[in-house]
């Protein structure tokens, strides 16, 4: 029964949405698992050593950029990407560490370029 409430939410969020929409989107119930994230990863101080971790040639500008981008906000969402998480990723992982990576993986592909406005501080 729960399975089909979920199934009836994300239709519902598919059906509503197109590209063209101008109304804020509102944050789906059904990929949202920010509610569940461990409490570490919402943690600046540890969201910074994570950070870190990922960009160890380059650690104080992708804080940096993090800080601009989300404020270090794991759960930080801008609903006209959507972009997600700390790095702001457009359908991006909501995990503090799935978004890290992802966002390490954009930097090597294409260095600060993703981050057009942050990027450059």
């Amino acid at each position: 029964m729960a399975a089909l409430a979920v199934i009836a939410k994300l239709s519902l969020f598919i059906d509503t949405y197109t590209p063209e929409r101008t109304e804020p989107l509102t944050w789906p119930e059904v990929t949202s698992n920010i509610d569940h994230m461990a409490d570490d990863e919402r943690d600046p101080d540890a969201v910074q050593m994570l950070i870190a971790d990922y960009f160890s040639d380059q650690p104080s500008k992708a804080i940096r950029v993090a800080k601009c981008e989300s404020g270090l906000d794991p759960r930080a969402y801008n609903r006209y990407g959507p972009y997600i998480g700390i790095y702001q990723v457009q359908d991006g992982p909501t995990g503090a560490r799935d978004n890290v990576a992802q966002a390490r993986r954009m930097f090597e592909m294409r260095g600060w370029q993703p981050w057009p406005t942050c990027g450059t501080l």
